[in-house]
């Protein structure tokens, strides 16, 4: 039986981690229980906050910032020693992801790159899939795969003030981006000529 106040579950099995006491019987059956219906609790959880309104969903993600910002270098701390010993396993799940299921994380990078800098954001998933994706970065000519972090495949802006926005981005090398920057069409033809002063003289 799946218990109604599915947010109280994960509350223990979380809070746990902070607590410098060992667990009460209380908290570490929740927690047995949480590790024996991982999925199904998961399941539910997602479908409970689906269901909530638009001002449980503020109310509920203001009480997850309270409680960070009032435990932050605690949780911060807990956080670092649980990487450090299960820090092969991350990066294995991490690897394996990015390999299995690239462009639902690029998706992901680029969504919470715009929401951290403000920048307009209007892609989703299936568009993302249909972009051309050529064999050869169409600016540099070199090949577009992941031999090198200078090849590695990079979702450019072409206008870089429009933001990741549909029909203003397309994959090109990531050294091509890194040279274009936010750039504009006059401040390249600015460099430019500037090389060549120096290259043809």
């Amino acid at each position: 039986m799946i218990p109604k106040n599915i947010d109280k579950v994960f509350f223990f099995v979380y809070n746990s981690k902070l607590m410098e006491e060992p667990m009460s019987k209380y908290t570490q059956r929740n927690k047995e229980y949480y590790e024996k219906n991982k999925d199904i609790l998961n399941s539910k959880r997602k479908e409970a906050y689906k269901a909530k309104t638009k001002e449980e969903k503020e109310q509920l993600i203001k009480a997850r910032k309270k409680y960070y910002l009032d435990n932050r270098e605690q949780i911060i701390e807990k956080n670092k020693d649980w990487y450090q010993k299960n820090k092969k396993h991350v990066l294995n799940k991490s690897k394996s992801r990015r390999i299995n299921d690239y462009y639902g994380v690029k998706f992901s990078v680029l969504k919470g790159r715009a929401l951290r800098g403000g920048v307009p954001f209007d892609l989703d998933l299936e568009y993302l899939k249909s972009l051309p994706f050529p064999d050869t970065c169409p600016v540099l000519g070199i090949p577009l795969d992941s031999s090198t972090k200078a090849c590695t495949p990079s979702l450019d802006r072409v206008i870089p003030s429009l933001g990741y926005v549909k029909g203003n981005v397309c994959f090109i090398s990531t050294r091509a981006n890194l040279l274009k920057n936010d750039a504009s069409v006059e401040e390249v033809r600015r460099v430019l000529k500037y090389m060549e002063s120096f290259v043809l003289s």
